[in-house]
């Protein structure tokens, strides 16, 4: 007998999860749900590779089209409406779907704050490919077009790198300095000097006392009493999950779709994967809630797996991130703490900072250098931090103490 799966989401955790489905030969069918009409697309390229002059960069995330199947009833632009746990059942345009297995892949939205959220005005977030479109219209309406960035996280830097070649950029940051709550000093300062350089107009501690807007203009003033006029304001001040429906359906909460180690939300046979749930994490137990890539992919290929197989697996992902600004990469991976221990490697133009706990064990690094290039030892120190390896902070910041062994010094 079929057996129904229904994945509300057709972003990247949806779409992993149903690939990984459509991949098996067992007798089931899927129905995919997404709000938005475009589906399938991958969102990091829109902040990254947002250039004016050029086409808005799309990347398909299902180039060989497994989704096209009489496996998987697609519900492109038609939002579920409601769940009910109990009988099993979610709701599109009125009609109830009976499902075996619910995977909930809602996503996060980006944060509007209410005195910004003044419709018809150039006030906008970058979230989806439709976001995208209206900022690239507006930009390409003027020759010079001064933008204004609000939030200094990665979707706001990635954008600044994306338009400074073409616009004149402001970005506003109420801390002192970039991407504090995430970046070892070292390295915020190495990307706040490029974006510098690149002509980017930084406001550290800046906070904004005041914002008006008319059809073709946005009217910024700072607390000091500095005034701005921009063609364009981008809020970049963070994402809030999608947690409405399983809300309203009464699952557990905790910042995001609570889950298990396995995945599941506190209904039997639901589960929730990528930016709208938190889990706790396997290096060290902690609930979070991690907005990332490779985090969206694979708890969608494991929820899959799990419904596959019948039988119940921990999730033991491991956190890792990645920004690309300009000519720099940035990755980093694991968890870090406030209080945990540093040590900084540099080799040529590349910096790596690891933290540590009490124990010395490896929980985080961060690393940044031209294109790719850190890419190799930021996976040489995930492994570290699989092992829960022990290593001394001077040999790790000793650059001429090969990371490989430190990994085969490590067991």
């Amino acid at each position: 007998m079929s057996k129904s799966i229904i994945i509300i989401g057709a972003s990247l955790a949806g779409v992993s999860c149903a690939q990984r489905l459509l991949a098996s030969d067992q007798d089931l069918h899927i129905s995919l749900i997404s709000d938005e009409a475009d589906v399938a697309y991958d969102r990091p390229p829109l902040s990254k590779g947002l250039k004016i002059g050029e086409p808005v960069p799309v990347v398909d995330l299902d180039p060989t089209k497994q989704l096209d199947s009489d496996r998987l009833t697609l519900f492109a632009g038609q939002p579920a409406q409601s769940i009910d746990a109990a009988g099993k059942t979610v709701e599109v345009n009125g009609v109830k779907l009976p499902f075996d297995k619910l995977v909930i892949a809602t996503g996060a939205r980006a944060r509007m704050i209410p005195a910004y959220d003044l419709p018809g005005t150039p006030i906008k977030t970058l979230r989806t490919k439709a976001d995208a479109d209206d900022i690239k219209a507006l930009v390409e309406k003027h020759a010079n077009p001064r933008v204004g960035i609000v939030g200094g996280g990665f979707i706001g830097l990635e954008l600044a790198s994306a338009l400074s070649e073409g616009a004149k950029v402001d970005l506003f940051e109420a801390q002192e300095r970039l991407l504090s709550r995430v970046l070892p000093p070292e390295i915020s300062s190495r990307v706040e000097q490029r974006h510098k350089d690149a002509g980017v107009n930084l406001h550290m501690g800046a906070h904004i006392a005041d914002v008006n807007a008319s059809s073709d203009s946005v009217f910024v003033e700072l607390n000091d009493g500095e005034k701005f006029e921009f063609d364009l304001l981008v809020l970049g001040v963070g994402a809030v999950p999608n947690i409405e429906l399983a809300d309203n359906a009464g699952l557990e909460l905790a910042n995001g779709i609570a889950v298990n180690e396995y995945l599941e939300t506190s209904a039997a046979d639901i589960y929730a994967v990528g930016d709208c749930c938190s889990f706790p994490l396997a290096l060290n137990g902690e609930r979070v809630r991690v907005e990332s890539w490779r985090n969206a992919q694979e708890q969608g290929h494991h929820v899959a797996d799990q419904i596959l197989s019948g039988e119940n697996t921990k999730f033991e992902g491991l956190p890792w991130f990645w920004s690309d600004q300009y000519d720099l990469g940035l990755q980093m991976a694991g968890w870090g703490h406030p209080e945990s221990k540093r040590a900084a490697r540099e080799s040529g133009d590349n910096l790596l900072v690891f933290e540590l706990d009490m124990d010395h064990r490896v929980i985080a690094v961060a690393g940044i250098g031209p294109g790719n290039s850190v890419a190799k030892d930021v996976k040489l120190c995930e492994r570290l931090i699989n092992k829960r390896a022990q290593i001394e902070p001077e040999q790790l910041a000793d650059a001429s103490v090969n990371m490989k062994v430190l990994l085969k010094q490590a067991g």
